[in-house]
Order: structure tokens, then C-alpha cells, then sequence
């Protein structure tokens, strides 16, 4: 009898034990808050005219490597470059969403957060030889990475030397353009289209783009 009543007791101390630790699991932990997005059009010498499709510029115009918070999505853009040539296409950005918290665990303990996401920051380069999309965290915008820094010293210098070499005369207001309204969609599958698709880290991007004319 005395050996049943131990084993009894053993029993419903185990399991008040168990109940304990599983009702008194602690918190789970918050998820890191997403990072923002924001997106600058920049260009060498002003674009006559420019365009997107609610790209979440306010306002009728835009500012020369201004940055603006946007979401992330797909928008569709257009600019009549200072040669009269005229590019467009589309891009694609993501954000660093961040990480998820912990679960609880026993006896209370409660699990950690997650980790808030970086900034992201995109550039879209608006030039007579053709855009150019660029994205880095936001910390680093005014230093430039440096894998980003040949490809941009490079599309400047081209749009410099064929500058030099025309006849049009280029007008020194290139601090704001006016949206005009109106693009053309580009699509993957159209001829003559170009594709820049890039990652560093958590920050991926797709931009793609031709020339009209």
C-alpha cells in the first residue's frame, strides 16, 4: 500500500511539475520592425522631362539626388534625357524586413526580439547613355560603396565627354524637373531591353529598362 501510495504521489508531482513549466512559458519575443525604403533620382545634366508611375515622389516635381521614403513594390518610370533621347523602364526593391523574436521558453522566460531592418536606399541614375540603378544600406549613401563606385564614375564620365562634344545647348537649371505624366511600360521579354538585378545582404533589387528613342 505504501509502495502504491509513492508511486501515486511521484505521479501527480511529475505532472504538476509539467503543468507548471508549460503554463508558465514566458513571452514570445517582437519582431523586428521592417526598414524603410527610400529612392533618389539623380542625373549630370537635367532631364528634360520625367515620369513614374506612383512612385511616391511628392509634389510636380523632383530634386536631383533628393531621397524619398517609398515602398517596396515595382514602378514604372520614363525621362527625356538633355540629347532628346528617351529611356524607360521599371524597377523592383525590396526591404530588410528584419528578424522574428523568440519564442518564450520555460519557467517564464521570455524570448528575445528580433532584430529592426536596415534602411534601404536606391538611386536611379537618369542619363543620355542610359540609366543606371544603384542600392546600399542608407549609412553608407554619402560615402558610396565601393563595388558601386566604378560602374557610377564610369556612366558620369561617358555623360561628361558627350556633352563636351555636342552642340545643344544645355540648360543650368538641373536642381528640379517637372513630371510630364506620361510612360511607356517596358516589359523582360521586349528587344533591346537591359536588366540589372543586384543583392548586398538583405537589399535585392530589379531594374529594367531600353531605349524609345
Amino acid at each position: 500500500m505504501t509502495y502504491l501510495k509513492n508511486t501515486l504521489f511521484k505521479l501527480i508531482l511529475s505532472l504538476g511539475l509539467a503543468c507548471l513549466i508549460i503554463g508558465c512559458k514566458g513571452d514570445d519575443g517582437r519582431d523586428g520592425i521592417p526598414g524603410d525604403a527610400y529612392i533618389a533620382y539623380s542625373w549630370m545634366y537635367g532631364p528634360i522631362s520625367f515620369s513614374c508611375d506612383q512612385c511616391g515622389i511628392p509634389g510636380s516635381t523632383v530634386l536631383n539626388e533628393v531621397y524619398y521614403e517609398t515602398q517596396p513594390g515595382t514602378y514604372d518610370y520614363c525621362y527625356e534625357a538633355w540629347d532628346y533621347s528617351v529611356w524607360c523602364g521599371y524597377y523592383t526593391i525590396t526591404r530588410d524586413e528584419g528578424t522574428p523574436g523568440e519564442e518564450g521558453g520555460p519557467f517564464g522566460q521570455d524570448g528575445a526580439d528580433g532584430v529592426d531592418g536596415d534602411d534601404n536606399c536606391f538611386q536611379l541614375d537618369c542619363l543620355s547613355v542610359g540609366p543606371s540603378f544603384y542600392e546600399w544600406g542608407c549609412s553608407s549613401v554619402r560615402a558610396m560603396e565601393s563595388h558601386m563606385e566604378p560602374k557610377r564614375d564610369k556612366n558620369f564620365k561617358l555623360e561628361e565627354n558627350k556633352m563636351k562634344n555636342t552642340n545643344l545647348a544645355i540648360s543650368s537649371d538641373s536642381k528640379v524637373k517637372v513630371f510630364d505624366g506620361e510612360f511607356v511600360k517596358v516589359d523582360d521579354q521586349d528587344s533591346g531591353v537591359a536588366i540589372e538585378t543586384g543583392s548586398v545582404g538583405k537589399y535585392s533589387f530589379k531594374h529594367v529598362y531600353k531605349q524609345i528613342k
